[in-house]
């Protein structure tokens, strides 16, 4: 049986298929160029590029020269007017033996020319297989013409152009996890664009990190973060719409852009790249928790608030002509501090301190001349 199949009480053949019990139709895919176009109802069948059919062919026979195979010439139909000749290939002797009570075998001592070769091999045909560049979107719609400027030859997951299967769920994690070696390195993870519904919440869940990181300004979408935090390898754009980060971490490694609202919950946002950033925007930014942790620096585009605690791990926050508002909460700025790691208040902006209570604070502020200062505040 060669481990294939069992034979039953009253000498039926099983085998079991595991979760595969039947036909898979949108795993067959038809190769799709001149000589198919005009022949194949499309809207009903799967394509593939010629290319991309070569690619698994040859993995086909790589695999098969290493196997152990069953070749039976076969025909398909009983009427000679419209026979079909077929040559099948496979590697499990059950389904050779299968195949023999879908198709005829041909007469004795006729010539037989195969017109049509199947091959049927299951296993072993990893490593990972060939890739294509899918969209999710149907072709001519505005983020499916997007991706083709940007990449050039694009697939559809939507309209069957693409080999690949829909793919549902957190592919960022699944990519980290398959990966752990690797960097995701990208364009941008935007959230929204002209199809989004109004006022649309996305939510968003990736262990792995993002490379840039935008809240569309159309339709005012919400991208809110559940469970675990979020790391942004590069900018942080809220060109419209909200950003709510739940009260969950985030790490920015770039420039911080609000052209919208952020909202930080109990969160934290971090500043620690490796070049100097910009915390920018048209639109006032308001923290939860701010720490700056870049040995290049930090430099305020626009006022900003915060609300329970500023950290200065490393580097310096430069203020630049725009105030830095420490909220009631805030009693007192956490770090060590000294040339390197202060708030530089040289300019037109300054540093306040809204007050609920009487108290003494002090706050390590200086003008970036090798010194640090200690300098008045502003009582607001």
């Amino acid at each position: 049986m060669r481990g294939e199949a069992q034979v039953a009480e009253g000498g039926s053949l099983v085998v079991s298929t595991g979760s595969h019990t039947g036909r898979s139709p949108k795993d067959k895919f038809i190769v799709r160029d001149g000589s198919t176009e005009s022949t194949i109802w499309w809207d009903n069948n799967r394509a593939m590029t010629r290319a991309h059919f070569q690619a698994l062919k040859q993995d086909f026979l790589v695999h098969a020269r290493n196997s152990n195979l069953f070749i039976q010439d076969l025909i398909a139909g009983a009427d000679p007017l419209h026979e079909l000749p077929a040559r099948v290939i496979c590697e499990n002797a059950w389904h050779a033996l299968f195949i023999q009570h879908l198709l005829i075998a041909p007469a004795s001592g006729k010539a037989f020319t195969p017109r049509l070769t199947i091959i049927d091999l299951h296993s072993g045909l990893g490593p990972w297989g060939h890739g294509e560049l899918i969209c999710v979107e149907s072709a001519g719609t505005p983020p499916y013409e997007r991706a083709r400027a940007l990449w050039g030859d694009v697939a559809s997951m939507a309209d069957g152009s693409a080999a690949g299967a829909i793919l549902e769920g957190d592919w960022l994690s699944g990519a980290h996890r398959l990966a752990p070696h690797a960097e995701v390195t990208g364009g941008a993870l935007q959230i929204g664009d002209a199809s989004t519904p109004g006022s649309q919440t996305i939510r968003v869940n990736s262990t792995a990190p993002v490379y840039n990181l935008v809240v569309n300004a159309t339709n005012s979408p919400t991208a809110q973060l559940v469970t675990n935090g979020l790391t942004v390898k590069k900018d942080v754009t809220i060109a419209g719409g909200t950003l709510n980060a739940n009260g969950l971490n985030m790490n920015v490694g770039g420039n911080w852009t609000n052209n919208g609202a952020f909202t930080a919950g109990a969160g934290t946002v971090t500043f620690n790249g490796a070049t100097a950033q910009t915390i920018g925007g048209s639109v006032d930014t308001t923290f939860a928790y701010l720490t700056i942790n870049n040995t290049a620096g930090v430099s305020l585009g626009r006022p900003a608030l915060v609300n329970n605690q500023l950290t200065l791990t490393s580097g310096l926050l430069t203020l630049g002509g725009y105030n830095l508002t420490m909220g009631a909460s805030v009693s007192a700025i956490s770090g060590t501090f000294g040339d390197t790691r202060m708030i530089v208040a040289a300019g037109a902006g300054a540093l306040c301190k809204q007050f609920a209570a009487n108290g003494s604070y002090a706050y390590p502020i200086g003008a970036a001349t090798g010194a640090s200062e200690y300098l008045s505040l502003i009582h607001i």
